[in-house]
């Protein structure tokens, strides 16, 4: 390989913090735009694998499953905005939508998402997004991520699909008309139970270059 580049085969393992700092400063005047990046590219090139795997745009990670279903949803939400979310999502996130999100102006309703009249019956116009896992852990419920997709696609609303009991190599949630896929790395995607971590898959610029501004501001840093 020439030199600075990789071995695909031998992942170099950086120090866990990288800063890169770029200030821009106007005619002269005082600083007042400040433009921090924060990486490393071990989490970057683990990124690429997995944008790879689920055939994404791109993916972000974060330093925990939570904060990867946190980020994938309030940084599209706005205070007075409407979700709906999966009765069957894993304990913690269902915590997180139906009380904390409260506090922050989201108005949160959990229902079967599997049920396709339900889902019709639950859209208003302050709908902005839906939120599920398919297939459900532990319950096996299976999701039909296109026709949820199509449905909320008419509405103008994000599809977020928790793909971490699947992984993308039993589904790819963005290939059958999701936005947004999520994963807590825990589970299968590390296959050990041995570290903490999440990752939010995208399926354009715009979704990844707020999920890494959000990310930067509420410390989810891998």
């Amino acid at each position: 390989a020439d030199e600075g580049e990789q071995d695909v085969i031998g992942i170099f393992i950086y120090d866990p913090i990288l800063y890169k700092l770029i200030v821009f400063e106007e005619d002269n005047e005082d600083l007042d735009q400040l433009n921090e990046e924060v990486g490393n590219p071990t989490a970057e090139a683990f990124e690429r694998v997995v944008t790879s795997l689920e055939e994404g745009y791109d993916s972000v990670a974060f330093g925990s499953g939570m904060a990867a279903i946190f980020a994938s949803t309030a940084t599209f939400l706005n205070n007075g905005d409407h979700m709906l979310a999966d009765n069957t999502l894993y304990g913690g996130s269902v915590s997180l939508f139906t009380s904390r999100y409260a506090r922050f102006g989201f108005e949160v309703q959990t229902i079967d998402t599997s049920d396709i009249n339900e889902v019709r019956k639950a859209i208003k116009k302050s709908t902005k997004m839906i939120v599920f896992e398919s297939p459900a852990n532990p319950t096996m419920k299976v999701i039909d991520i296109r026709a949820i997709s199509n449905l909320a696609h008419e509405h103008g609303m994000l599809v977020i699909v928790d793909n971490t009991f699947s992984s993308p190599y039993n589904q790819q949630p963005l290939k059958h008309g999701a936005d947004i896929v999520a994963h807590s790395l825990t589970k299968y995607m590390n296959g050990h139970g041995d570290v903490v971590g999440g990752v939010v898959v995208t399926s354009n610029k715009e979704q990844s270059e707020q999920l890494r501004i959000f990310r930067r501001e509420t410390g989810g840093i891998m």
